[in-house]
């Protein structure tokens, strides 16, 4: 697998190819020499901290972070250009504080390592982060119909006054007609 995400790794990283060779090295010893797996003693939970702490997933963890703090902006904005307003829409509330969570879990990652139990909580955030981001879109797009539907329909009730308008103005102009003929007939003229 290090083979593979050494692609990974970020610019400049001099103790490469070392790395790997302990990795290797470290993964052979745990290696039972009979069954060819993981001893008793080593958990999947180890097995993902071992994984995390390696320098090549804490560019995925600044990344993450750079996101976050492009939500707390995001946040920030809401708050100052809707004030008080904002808290009426509890979704937003709920997202605020979802974001605020997920960069307070993630600021105290950074200097705390041993802080791994708050990793699920930051997934489950996270998972919920995409959601909203989704009924986003969503939202967006039923707005967009509704608008789409909103001009549709004063195209159509403008549509509707117009043809009432020029029924009315042919029926007056059938009844001039008809006045017109029936002159005509009065006085002896064939049209």
């Amino acid at each position: 697998m290090a083979h593979y995400l050494r692609y990974f790794t970020t610019v400049g990283d001099q103790q490469q190819v070392q790395w790997e060779d302990e990795e290797l090295h470290a993964v052979s010893e745990d290696l039972s020499p009979a069954t060819g797996q993981f001893p008793p003693s080593l958990t999947f939970r180890d097995s993902l901290k071992r994984l995390y702490s390696a320098e090549r997933f804490q560019v995925f963890h600044y990344l993450s972070l750079a996101l976050l703090t492009f939500f707390m902006v995001e946040l920030m904005g809401k708050l100052f250009a809707y004030r008080l307003e904002f808290f009426h829409h509890k979704f937003e509330v709920f997202d605020g504080v979802i974001v605020i969570v997920s960069f307070v879990l993630d600021i105290v990652f950074i200097f705390r390592e041993d802080a791994f139990d708050g990793m699920g909580l930051l997934i489950l955030l996270r998972l919920w982060r995409v959601a909203r981001i989704i009924n986003g879109v969503l939202v967006s797009v039923k707005t967009r119909a509704d608008q789409r539907l909103h001009k549709l329909k004063e195209s159509y009730d403008h549509l509707v006054q117009r043809v009432t308008e020029l029924q009315a103005r042919t029926d007056k102009l059938e009844q001039d007609n008809q006045k017109l003929q029936a002159l005509l007939k009065k006085h002896n003229i064939d049209f």
